[in-house]
């Protein structure tokens, strides 16, 4: 993964990470790209360890930790302008 312009990117979902459920994420699209990238930030009063992290995402992980369907993955990726954000 690359750079990446987020004020380009479309917000897809937010809510706890599935990879650290104790951790709050942010799950975007980045159009050009075609990728799925969660941004996740570790809970208040974590004194140890990274603040935040960026990963690149699969759609098995959010249709899994998320709850999106292959419906919902094909319409951001063809008509990212029209998605919403979500709460998980």
């Amino acid at each position: 993964m690359g750079q990446v312009d987020l004020d380009a990117v479309i917000d897809v979902i937010k809510g706890p990470s599935g990879n650290k459920p104790m951790w709050s994420a942010l799950v975007f699209y980045e159009a050009e790209a075609s990728i799925f990238i969660e941004t996740r930030d570790r809970p208040a009063g974590f004194a140890h360890g990274t603040p935040s992290e960026t990963v690149e995402v699969d759609e098995v992980y959010l249709q899994t930790h998320f709850g999106l369907t292959n419906r919902d993955i094909a319409e951001i990726r063809r008509f990212p302008e029209r998605w919403r954000l979500r709460n998980a």
